[in-house]
């Protein structure tokens, strides 16, 4: 679900990646919704580090385990399916761009949670 008119739902969760609750009928789009909406590439590199940050915190929360194959298995797919199956090939330069982002976004996330363990660890 992508759409919602703003009186029939609501954001549960930490951050807008999260989940929507709709009051009513749901319906699916019948193609693919773009969502480039990054004005510039220094803002798309600090909402890679801000989302980074918020899923690896949710991740350390929740008790997800992290090691070395996750962060590199779990880019690395991220990247195929985007870039492969979602076909952002077909956005030439700019595709690289969103999907190699994501990609380090994801990396970044991993990074991150190792970081909190460790630091958890040398807390205690």
């Amino acid at each position: 679900m992508r759409l919602f008119r703003a009186c029939k739902g609501s954001v549960v969760g930490v951050n807008s990646h999260d989940m929507f609750i709709v009051n009513g009928p749901i319906k699916h789009l019948l193609g693919d919704l773009l969502h480039h909406k990054t004005e510039t590439f220094n803002v798309y590199v600090l909402k890679i580090h801000e989302y980074s940050s918020t899923r690896a915190a949710m991740k350390f929360k929740e008790k997800e385990k992290v090691n070395y194959f996750k962060m590199l298995y779990f880019p690395l797919r991220k990247f195929i399916h985007l870039y492969v199956f979602k076909k952002n090939y077909k956005e030439g330069f700019h595709g690289v761009i969103i999907c190699g982002g994501t990609t380090f976004c994801v990396f970044l996330l991993y990074a991150k949670l190792c970081k909190l363990y460790k630091n958890h660890a040398g807390s205690s």
